[in-house]
């Protein structure tokens, strides 16, 4: 993770580019606010993206956070939160 600051705003650019890659457009074409389940992805896209987010922060992100979150920025809130947690516990 090299010396990248993390926070909810890096987690978002990062989801917002990992997403508009996996739909083949770029991140202005894209209305992230809307509910994760129209961006145009199927849920196992969805999934993969989520384990590569989990890999990348060495965090747990279960199913159902990924399909109970509205948008991505809510999906990121909560995914930095349960980053700085897991990273307290260390």
């Amino acid at each position: 993770m090299s010396n990248q600051v993390i926070d909810a705003s890096t987690i978002l650019s990062w989801l917002q580019n990992r997403i508009s890659q996996e739909l083949g457009c770029t991140v202005d074409e894209v209305d992230f606010d809307q509910p994760l389940d129209l961006l145009g992805l199927d849920s196992v896209s969805l999934l993969w993206i989520a384990g590569e987010l989990a890999e990348w922060l060495k965090i747990e992100i279960t199913t159902s956070m990924v399909f109970e979150d509205t948008s991505l920025p809510v999906l990121s809130q909560k995914t930095y939160a349960l980053y700085v947690a897991s990273n307290s516990a260390t």
